[in-house]
């Protein structure tokens, strides 16, 4: 029912490439030679991440999901992401206007963790509508 996140990622990537095509003829932008390496580079790097990358470990009800939740390198992971984002979001007020990384580091942590919550709820609802829950 779910696709890998190994497979579903390059696809988002690949829209950065769509993008780059597009510009020259909706936003008259010239696309050089050094933004064509970089497409080619993205092409070729979601080919072999999507044909080397893991297996998908098939969590498949909640019980699954919560032990994948209460492993220890996702703990401290998600821990992490907490004390890093708590401690951006203290320096944004000062440093914020100058550095924009702290915005996308707060935002990317928080959606790093978004995948996992996404996917406890689409199992709820899918073992709530079979009756298994």
């Amino acid at each position: 029912m779910f696709a890998p996140a190994i497979l579903v990622t390059p696809l988002g990537v690949f829209s950065i490439v769509c993008t780059a095509a597009l510009a020259p003829y909706f936003l008259n932008e010239r696309l050089g030679i050094i933004g064509i390496l970089g497409c080619v580079l993205v092409v070729v790097g979601c080919i072999i991440v999507t044909m080397c990358g893991p297996k998908d470990r098939g969590i498949s009800t909640m019980a699954d999901l919560e032990l994948q939740l209460q492993h220890p390198g996702f703990l401290i992971y998600a821990a992490l992401c907490v004390v890093i984002s708590v401690v951006f979001m203290v320096l944004v007020p000062r440093f914020g206007y100058r550095y924009v990384m702290l915005y996308i580091v707060i935002c990317s942590s928080f959606g790093s963790l978004s995948v996992m919550f996404s996917k406890g709820i689409g199992l709820a609802i899918k073992q709530t509508i079979k009756g298994e829950s």
